[in-house]
């Protein structure tokens, strides 16, 4: 009786598993800075912020757009989050400032404590004679624009893209951040470019059955002992 039920209490905790999901949720707030100084938080939001246009040391602006894509459960497939900054638009007419933009998001959590990252870097439209610089991070302090632990970086001089995956140990909350690093030097023209970080992890359902097995094991232990004892003589 008593086998009986721990299996049937497995088996209701394997179902409980296979429909929980990670709380994936998280503030993102774009940021601006010039020559490599303080950054000043210039739109925020839950789940998706824009910046319109504005102007700052020689660049115009057009649209920074970030926002999370959210988790997806496949079938059969992996459930992820993402974070997709998308897009940096922007024009100059020509300066000696470079332009730093960030997107981070805080807040975010996980079910396990290590995630498969996988970061992509593209530069859509970039001037000529102009150099565009993208990176990304996770920081396990949940800290805003934290650079804690570098996921990919890229310095573009013409249009390409690049994708890095990486693994990282994180804790129950972290953040995510992007940075796009513009240098006109000196040249009219304008640039266009995409992050795209999302991190990977196995389904709830995968879990749960990898569970239930380590679980059933154990009690197969368990009971082998006793079921001697009942019929030795």
């Amino acid at each position: 009786m008593k086998t009986r039920f721990c299996a049937g209490a497995l088996s209701a905790a394997a179902c409980a598993l296979s429909v929980a999901s990670p709380a994936w949720a998280g503030t993102i707030d774009i940021g601006l800075a010039l020559n490599g100084g303080a950054i000043t938080t210039e739109a925020t939001g839950s789940g998706s912020a824009t910046l319109g246009s504005t102007s700052l040391g020689g660049f115009t602006i057009v649209r920074v757009l970030a926002e999370e894509t959210g988790t997806v459960v496949g079938n059969p497939g992996p459930e992820y989050i993402g974070l997709d900054a998308n897009t940096l638009d922007l024009t100059s007419r020509g300066n000696t400032n470079t332009l730093d933009v960030w997107v981070t998001e805080t807040g975010l959590t996980s079910p396990i404590p290590a995630l498969q990252f996988v970061s992509g870097l593209t530069a859509n439209l970039l001037a000529p004679g102009w150099t565009l610089t993208e990176m990304t991070f996770v920081d396990n302090s949940n800290a805003a624009y934290g650079t804690g632990s570098p996921l990919a970086s890229n310095v573009f001089t013409k249009i390409g893209s690049i994708s890095a995956t990486t693994g990282v140990s994180v804790p129950s909350t972290f953040s995510v951040t992007e940075e796009f690093i513009v240098n006109s030097n000196k040249l009219p023209g304008s640039s266009n470019s995409t992050i795209d970080v999302t991190a990977n992890i196995p389904e709830a359902s995968t879990w749960a059955m990898l569970g239930l097995g380590f679980a059933g094991l154990g009690l197969l232990r368990w009971a082998k002992p006793r079921a001697k004892a009942r019929y030795a003589v």
